[in-house]
């Protein structure tokens, strides 16, 4: 964490510090916002040139009309490698799946077929566990336990997963029997559920129960992996099991216990995690929950609810587990002492020569201790740069995150409340971000690219590094200008970024996962390779083995992102929020006659092929002049505003645009 000073106004003060931030003109706009799978460039300003073509007929021979762009494209070349996801649309019994390491055929054709899912039913019963692992199904006479079934695993395209839902019935009596094809015997199912075949999943169950002796059901977990359709019970604890990891307790603020509270959170966990039920306490502070049964440690977490007073979160930990919390007639969680609460007041403002400028906008939140437990709180910024919090006296980190397109920078930095019990007006005082200079161009020609998308994400800003918590997801789009231009205020940090053309340039979308903006105000370059044309169908088996179309369907290429590579410092694809973005490289629907058409970027085999390079970029003239690439595509080139002049003017020149 970086810690920066807070100074400290009394209120006199802050009226001269107000009036002198009112004369001050404010901080920019926020940027565009928007899913980047999903961003469409915005107006340039620009016209579309007319299409340059109505079909194949009118282009040069090895290229193909992308629709409904209109441009001409060459066909991708044999042997380029993607993964990709098929998702069916509509009314369909199918699911969306994965395929990788596809490699694109001769004259850019690519065709794929989706398998039809496998169907697992069972029921979901309380019972015994060992007697269903030999017969393999639970006894006819167990009792049912209705609620709903999730399945998850993880996706072979990193940041994705599979998934499957399905509702679980308790009340089987109207339920058309089925055949067990394992067993030939016929059984009434709770649910059924589709899956891929092969994939290892995780079956989240969360019981339904409606019950005088038990409170609501901790979900129960299950890992398994099928191969064929088939019958499969989730089989919970016993009853008697559940009876025996069932407690009340009792959450007050002082050890007399004289002060209940209620409307406290409650939840729990068993061992390696494992969530137990979450409850609330009644007027007189009381809850009943039910924890998972099993072995290991149990903590319990106490927190204010929306009707509680406030009091410090507090954790309780029970050493010896479930047999040491339910052996105690009724355990006490004391929340106490709760610290005077403060209102203040939180100036954040950019501190120059020219004096003090408000920043608008920022969003602000606080985490820390007060009185041994923990405290929050959240705030956004007025247009004169004013948030006002109400915390308990403690210790605080503050993240301050001012919004993307803003000129001023994020930061964290300490507020301690028990030191300055008399303080209620604080200044924060945030410095300026790095910008960010940047050109598109067409790697062929150097000519700019107008109505480009450019998008900029990452949870790396350098101000959060060894922070416990904070806001650290950041993204800002901007659309290039006339000259494929762009300029954009960003906090240091490791960024990935992703380019979107305008569909008539008949270029792909770009991506590098990994550019470091660390070095200061820069320029920034992205050559964006020739485009390549990929047509294919999808098709499915039908009953009788034949190949149909898919008619309702989205198709979407991404880059090719090895483990090896992962382990190698891709940051942006080891489970980010952006991850699936930063891979993608194109996207397309299908027609009624299952074909798609996409173009995607033409792939340099060169780059692919140069052993295991790093990811991220080198600045120009640095002991690696070569900057670096993923992908197989061109890397990106960031020039420091202090490089040599040499250096900057041949920059400079390439970047100029075609005359």
């Amino acid at each position: 964490m970086h810690a920066m000073k807070v100074t400290k106004v009394n209120r006199s003060a802050l009226v001269l510090v107000c009036m002198a931030l009112l004369a001050c003109s404010g901080g920019g706009d926020p940027s565009v916002t928007g899913d980047p799978q999903n961003q469409q460039p915005g107006p340039s300003g620009l016209p579309a040139p007319a299409p340059e073509c109505a079909g194949d007929g009118d282009c040069a021979e090895g290229s193909g009309c992308a629709l409904p762009a209109g441009a001409c494209v060459a066909f991708a070349e044999e042997g380029q490698v993607f993964s990709v996801l098929v998702k069916p649309q509509g009314d369909t019994d199918l699911l969306p799946d994965q395929y990788v390491g596809v490699a694109v055929g001769a004259g850019g054709r690519l065709d794929l077929t989706i398998d039809d899912p496998i169907e697992i039913r069972g029921v979901a019963v309380f019972g015994n566990t060992d007697l269903v692992a030999a017969t393999g199904q639970a006894p006819t006479n167990a009792e049912t336990v209705g609620g709903y079934l999730v399945a998850t695993a993880p996706g072979l395209i990193p940041g994705t997963q599979f998934r499957s839902e399905s509702k679980v019935l308790a009340d089987l009596e109207d339920v058309t029997k089925v055949q067990n094809p394992d067993t030939n015997m016929d059984f009434k199912p709770a649910y059924t559920l589709l899956l891929l075949p092969g994939r290892v999943y995780e079956l989240a169950f969360i019981p339904d129960l409606h019950d005088d002796e038990l409170p609501d059901l901790p979900v129960h977990y299950v890992s398994t992996q099928f191969s064929k359709s088939g019958r499969f019970d989730i089989v919970l604890p016993s009853r008697e099991q559940y009876y025996g990891a069932k407690f009340t307790g009792l959450v007050v603020l002082d050890e007399a216990g004289s002060q209940p509270v209620e409307g406290a959170r409650v939840t729990g966990t068993v061992g390696d995690g494992t969530a137990g039920t979450t409850a609330t306490t009644d007027s007189l502070g009381v809850f009943t929950m039910v924890l998972p049964p099993g072995q290991g440690l149990v903590t319990l977490r106490v927190e204010p609810g929306q009707s509680s007073l406030t009091f410090p979160e507090r954790e309780f930990f029970y050493v010896e587990g479930l047999t040491e919390l339910v052996a105690l007639a009724t355990p006490r969680f004391v929340v106490g002492p709760v610290p005077p609460e403060r209102e203040i007041i939180l100036q954040v403002v950019n501190v120059s020569e020219s004096g003090l400028e408000p920043v608008p906008q920022a969003r602000v939140e606080a985490h820390g201790m007060a009185a041994g437990g923990e405290a929050s709180g959240f705030g956004i910024a007025g247009s004169d740069g004013v948030v006002k919090m109400t915390l308990m006296e403690g210790v605080y980190s503050l993240t301050i995150m001012p919004p993307a397109g803003s000129r001023f920078a994020s930061n964290q930095t300490v507020l301690d409340l028990e030191t300055k019990k008399n303080d209620e007006v604080f200044v924060v005082p945030l410095g300026v971000r790095e910008m960010i200079q940047g050109r598109i161009l067409r790697m062929e020609t150097d000519e700019g690219v107008s109505g480009a998308v450019v998008t900029l994400q990452t949870n790396q800003v350098s101000a959060f590094e060894g922070a416990q918590q904070g806001i650290q997801d950041f993204s800002v789009d901007v659309v290039t200008d006339a000259t494929g231009g762009f300029d954009v205020f960003v906090d240091p940090g490791l960024y990935a970024i992703s380019v979107v053309p305008p569909a008539w340039s008949g270029l792909a979308r770009f991506s590098q996962p990994s550019v470091d903006l660390t070095v200061g105000d820069a320029s920034l370059n992205v050559s964006l390779p020739d485009g390549a044309l990929v047509r294919g169908r999808v098709q499915r088996i039908d009953a009788e083995g034949k190949a149909v179309p898919l008619d309702a369907a989205q198709v979407q290429f991404y880059f090719e992102a090895s483990e090896d590579k992962l382990a190698d410092g891709y940051w942006a694809l080891d489970q980010t929020s952006f991850a699936t973005a930063i891979q993608l490289a194109g996207s397309s629907s299908v027609d009624d006659l299952g074909a798609f058409s996409l173009v995607v970027p033409q792939l340099d085999q060169a780059l692919l092929d140069d052993g295991e390079p790093l990811p991220g970029t080198e600045p120009n003239g640095g002991e690696d002049a070569d900057a670096k690439s993923a992908y197989g595509l061109p890397a990106v080139e960031v020039i420091p505003d202090d490089a040599e002049p040499a250096e900057r003017e041949a920059d400079a020149s390439r970047a100029q645009p075609a005359s």
